[in-house]
């Protein structure tokens, strides 16, 4: 060896007794006296504190207090919009209709039908007779899907939204249905007669098809 050391005077500090490099330089300074540098180390970083646990406060809500005392406060946003809109609306007169529809035919009908639907993937329910019913009457009374201008000057029959020229539904979010219309061009007659047909198209509603085209 460069520095004639006898491995057997060396006391190894490695496993199993092993000679390390650092046991050769311990033992070169105990025979020399010598101070020699030490040997390089990997630097230990020593890993990075954990953050805090940040507690976010928990807002305090004050109880209301009451002061016997009217508040006065400007009407804005929302609220404007909305008294707006319904002051406007209680100038319009409008009535509401009622009826009750015997349904036990229409109800042998879907049972009827419903195999036939299951086996093409539909779950057959009772609003596309109800909806083509209404599509059917409105096919006879166009006023009730009419709309009149501000001045009550012009009257606009509007196509029907929701179904084409064969009385097909169209696929459209879910509507909300009731009677009610503007009084200033319909009249409670129509709207009876109007509902009077619907009903029999759902009472009977083999009648249906004498009206598809």
């Amino acid at each position: 060896m460069e520095n004639n050391i006898k491995l057997s005077e060396v006391v190894g500090s490695g496993r199993d007794g092993r000679i390390l490099k650092e046991d050769i330089l311990n033992y070169l300074e105990k025979q020399t006296g010598a101070i020699l540098p030490p040997s390089p180390k990997a630097e230990i970083i020593p890993p990075p504190p954990k953050p805090k646990d940040r507690t976010v406060p928990i807002p305090i809500s004050r109880p209301p207090v009451f002061t016997g005392k009217d508040i006065t406060e400007p009407v804005k946003g929302f609220q404007k919009a909305m008294v707006k809109t319904m002051s406007a609306a209680l100038k319009i007169p409008h009535f509401g209709y009622c009826d009750e529809v015997d349904v036990t035919e229409l109800v042998k009908l879907r049972e009827e039908l419903k195999p036939i639907a299951a086996s093409r993937g539909i779950k057959l329910s009772f609003m596309p007779f109800f909806l083509k019913a209404a599509s059917l009457g409105l096919l006879q009374f166009p006023i009730l899907n009419s709309s009149v201008d501000e001045n009550c000057q012009n009257i606009t029959y509007k196509a029907l939204p929701r179904f084409n020229q064969k009385g097909e539904v169209y696929k459209a979010q879910i509507m909300n249905v009731s009677w009610s219309a503007d009084h200033r061009i319909i009249d409670g007659a129509t709207m009876s007669r109007f509902s009077n047909l619907w009903k029999s198209y759902l009472e009977n509603p083999a009648f249906m098809l004498l009206d598809l085209k």
